[in-house]
């Protein structure tokens, strides 16, 4: 039977080892500036222009310029969705009525 303390010590060399080998070396980051990274997809938080309730959008960041219409997921009425896209790959969204001009 294995000791107690040799058990404990095995598994914690184990973890560090496992640790180790799956986490970056930490001189990769010096001296680079944190830029944050674009996506392809963005999820922005916005309300339902009907009911005013939150929702949850995930946006494809690919399209510089997008209209569509979607459906509140409390409401079940058409969101009208303007979507841009900026220079650093952000998504600004504006929603409004479907029969809004």
């Amino acid at each position: 039977m294995i000791n107690y303390k040799v058990g404990v010590a095995v598994i914690f060399i184990a973890t560090l080892f496992i640790t180790t080998l799956f986490t970056p070396p930490f001189s990769s980051t010096i001296g680079k500036p944190q830029i944050p990274s674009m996506s392809l997809l963005e999820t922005i938080n916005t309300t339902c222009p009907y009911c005013a309730e939150p929702i949850e959008l995930v946006i494809d960041c690919s399209e510089d310029e997008q209209n569509y219409i979607e459906d509140c997921f409390v409401c079940c009425r058409p969101i009208s969705l303007d979507i841009s896209v900026n220079t650093s790959g952000f998504p600004t969204v504006r929603t409004r009525h479907e029969d809004e001009a």
